[in-house]
């Protein structure tokens, strides 16, 4: 047991560091700000039923505004940048490792990203994953698919509140719909 262990920590470290990976700074206006968040409640007010009911569209610039600058969405924005390449959802991540045996390892590297929505719930997760140019390998994209992203955007009663009404999601001509 004590060999199966040194090899998978073995093989998890040449795919991370020991450091978190400096993400790109978003530079956040306050009129950027105000029009994202004009968005965001008009849709909400669609969705309540204090308004017409419009779909909500962010470009990528609104979306890492959106993760930086949100206190609710803080804790994703710390670790995500999000990019928009035709209609797939890219991104630059930086996140620690939650168990015990690699504390204080991060997974960095530049990812193609599956974005649902089902039951009420967002699900945020890797389909493709490079570190260092290096594609990780399968056995370790297997375990990292099962991982989602935005699972503690889902316990916030708020927000899950906003997603029970949500119908889809999809990515179209540069934007997140």
């Amino acid at each position: 047991i004590v060999a199966v262990v040194m090899v998978v920590r073995a093989q998890v470290y040449s795919f991370t560091d020991d450091k978190p990976l400096a993400l790109p700074t978003v530079q956040v206006t306050p009129a950027d700000l105000a029009s994202v968040s004009s968005k965001v409640m008009a849709f909400k007010a669609g969705m309540d039923g204090n308004g017409p009911l419009t779909p909500l569209v962010l470009n990528e610039h609104e979306i890492n505004a959106a993760l930086t600058s949100t206190p609710d969405l803080k804790q994703l924005g710390d670790r995500l940048r999000i990019r928009i390449v035709g209609n797939q959802l890219q991104g630059t991540f930086s996140t620690d490792i939650p168990f015990p045996l690699l504390r204080g390892r991060y997974i960095n590297g530049e990812g193609a990203i599956e974005l649902g929505i089902a039951n009420g719930k967002v699900s945020l997760t890797l389909q493709s994953f490079t570190f260092r140019g290096q594609k990780v390998p399968e056995q370790v994209m297997s375990a990292l698919r099962s991982q989602n992203i935005a699972e503690k955007l889902n316990q916030d009663p708020q927000f899950k509140s906003m997603l029970d009404k949500i119908e889809s999601v999809e990515i179209k001509d540069g934007n997140l719909i």
